[in-house]
């Protein structure tokens, strides 16, 4: 049986030769004329991610390839950051330096990877909640568009405008908590993330620190709920998070 990680990347495989195979001037596949047609050559594990359950919708290619470029970011990044967490380990450590309190030798470890991460992750943190956000918006759109619109309206260029330009984030939020969508607690965790990105954005002191983050293992993981939770009732199978990462 094939792990999470292998059935993701197959899926991003099947995408990018979708995407591979698009004429000349067609950057998605929701762009493609109706009667335009592209083939690809599967292999049979890639055959098999589209027989079982978890169907590739074209609806939402945008927001589900970047969802799957998200996972893989967020994997990297906490890689990186145990490696980093764990080097800093070795080279504080109290066998090595008795006359120092554990306290101390803690607060030694915790600067050396603060500092770390700064110079290394910065820049992959930042893109990170930034493409953490922009999924998200999308899947609030979709979620509205689902949940919301009458089926007459669902496609028409009249709705996609209204959802994407008329509404701001914060309102689609509120629609969908009040309709009853979403729970209380999944709507303060998409708060809770698009705030960070915000602050991380527009603000350059916060964004050179990176003071909005208050735990890079933990907010991450937390987004990549989010994302979950918004993909799950927009209808898709649940992104598994690898006990492992």
């Amino acid at each position: 049986m094939r792990d999470i990680n292998e059935d993701w990347n197959l899926r991003g495989q099947i995408w990018q030769k979708m995407r591979d195979s698009l004429p000349e001037g067609v950057s998605r596949i929701d762009e493609l004329p109706g009667d335009k047609t592209i083939e690809i050559e599967l292999t049979k594990d890639e055959l098999s991610i589209l027989d079982s359950s978890t169907q590739l919708s074209t609806e939402r290619d945008g927001a589900f390839s970047s969802s799957i470029t998200l996972i893989r970011l967020a994997a990297e990044i906490l890689e990186t950051y145990k490696k980093m967490e764990e080097g800093a380990k070795e080279a504080f450590s109290y066998d090595s330096s008795p006359e120092v309190s554990k306290r101390e030798i803690y607060e030694i470890q915790q600067e050396a990877l603060e500092n770390g991460v700064l110079k290394e992750l910065s820049d992959e943190i930042i893109l990170f909640f930034t493409l953490s956000s922009g999924v998200i918006e999308d899947y609030c759109i979709d979620l509205i568009n689902r949940e919301m619109i009458d089926s007459e309206y669902r496609d028409s260029n009249k709705t996609d405008t209204l959802l994407q330009n008329k509404l701001n984030q914060k309102t689609r939020e509120e629609l969908l908590l009040r309709c009853g969508i979403i729970e209380k607690s999944l709507h303060d965790e998409i708060r809770y993330i698009l705030q960070i990105r915000n602050r991380l954005v527009h603000d350059v002191k916060e964004q050179q620190q990176l003071n909005p983050v208050e735990d890079v293992q933990s907010d991450i993981r937390r987004a990549v709920k989010v994302v979950n939770s918004l993909y799950e009732l927009n209808g898709g199978d649940s992104i598994i998070w690898p006990e492992d990462m």
